[in-house]
């Protein structure tokens, strides 16, 4: 099918809060499998897709890890400012580089609320991780034509960004 020819009402229908899994079950391969075979749908648990798969399939498997990269500060006035973070800024050579800057790291974002948060401002955010007190700091940098540079800064310097 042409994609100027899919519509959205292709894909609207109704999924009951009830049918949507919230939290992964405590034994993973206890999971529904849905299986398509021959044009006809039917369902069994992950531990058996081994019986489900041709000879000689190959597999892949995604050992990517995600990211916390939704960021909800409040202003003092009280208004909220939400920065989605995108990718690390072009000064790093890779994201592996950007994870591993202490004290301070610059991101490419998204920032929901944009027209309340002045350039230059500093936004703090307090949280506990792993029992020890984390002092945030997000300021706003630059805004280029589809994204804003986040300076990222926090206290304990020590810690990583990833680590944060």
């Amino acid at each position: 099918m042409h994609p100027k020819k899919i519509s959205i009402r292709d894909y609207t229908y109704d999924l009951p809060e009830e049918k949507i899994a919230r939290y992964p079950l405590a034994e993973r391969d206890a999971s529904k499998l849905l299986i398509y075979q021959e044009g006809k749908i039917g369902e069994d648990s992950y531990s058996n897709i081994a019986t489900h798969l041709p000879e000689n399939s190959l597999l892949f498997f995604n050992d990517t890890k995600v990211i916390e990269a939704r960021l909800l500060f409040q202003k003092p006035t009280g208004g909220v400012i939400e920065i989605f973070c995108l990718e690390p800024h072009e000064q790093y050579a890779d994201i592996t580089s950007a994870m591993l800057q202490q004290e301070k790291v610059l991101w490419k974002c998204l920032v929901g609320g944009a027209s309340k948060w002045k350039r230059g401002q500093v936004l703090e955010k307090r949280s506990m991780i792993n029992d020890k007190e984390i002092l945030l700091h997000a300021k706003y940098v630059e805004k280029r034509s589809d994204y804003f540079i986040i300076e990222l800064s926090w206290m304990p310097a020590a810690m990583s960004f990833a680590e944060l």
